[in-house]
């Protein structure tokens, strides 16, 4: 799953202020650059809570 294109949904970015994709995650797991106040199992969740504010 990978973030919207900006061009076919501009207003996506201005409603998800903190837009992350699983690619991104994923990439932050193998790459243990996981860390902060969310963790990476945490953040797994928000591609799909994002999803269902926009919508």
């Amino acid at each position: 799953m990978y973030l919207p294109m900006k061009k076919d949904y501009p207003d996506y970015y201005k409603v998800i202020t903190d837009p992350i994709d699983l690619s991104t995650i994923e990439t932050k797991i193998k790459g243990n650059k996981a860390s902060g106040k969310k963790s990476s199992f945490s953040r797994a969740y928000v591609p799909m809570e994002d999803d269902s504010v926009y919508l």
